[in-house]
């Protein structure tokens, strides 16, 4: 599967969605994913995980990632 590289330009951003679909990508940054309510699908690395509400993912920096919702969820990057 084809995979881009996010470039962000701020040292931290802060992202609230909602039922996120994104593609397979990866950048420089650290990323921090809460769940703050339902759950989504991660890909990282290659290996599949479900986060449920009050779970938190780290990925870090050139690591592949991909999001895939499952039910109606907010996180917080």
């Amino acid at each position: 599967m084809k995979h881009f590289f996010q470039k962000w330009t701020d040292s931290v951003n802060l992202i609230t969605a909602q039922n996120i679909n994104f593609p397979l990508h990866l950048h420089q940054a650290v990323e921090i994913v809460l769940v703050a309510e339902g759950d989504i699908a991660v890909e990282v690395a290659g290996e599949n995980h479900v986060l449920c509400k009050n779970n938190v993912a780290v990925i870090f920096p050139g690591q592949l990632h991909s999001y895939r919702k499952r039910k109606k969820l907010r996180r917080t990057l």
